[in-house]
């Protein structure tokens, strides 16, 4: 899904993807590598980093994040329904 999402937005010209986290090193991307991060924490803590988009399936890590995020008065679009439960 992230994968997708990268694709959809980079020709976007309104619209900058800073960083992208991602669950597997090992996964063949199209994403170039200074973008690829593997820990969440390093977008949500970007002060530069305004929006966040999650795009995970497990609700509860979702949920940090989200929450993290939202603490930081950081704008947050998810489509976890359940993680939104969770908020």
């Amino acid at each position: 899904m992230v994968q997708a999402f990268y694709e959809h937005l980079q020709y976007r010209s309104y619209v900058e993807i800073a960083k992208v986290v991602v669950k597997s090193k090992n996964k063949q991307r199209t994403i170039p590598d200074h973008l690829i991060l593997y820990n969440a924490n390093d977008i949500v803590e970007d002060e530069e980093i305004q929006v966040v988009v999650e795009l995970i399936d497990d609700a509860h890590t979702s949920f940090d994040i989200a929450q993290a995020a939202l603490i930081r008065s950081k704008t947050l679009i998810s489509a976890n329904k359940k993680c939104l439960l969770l908020i």
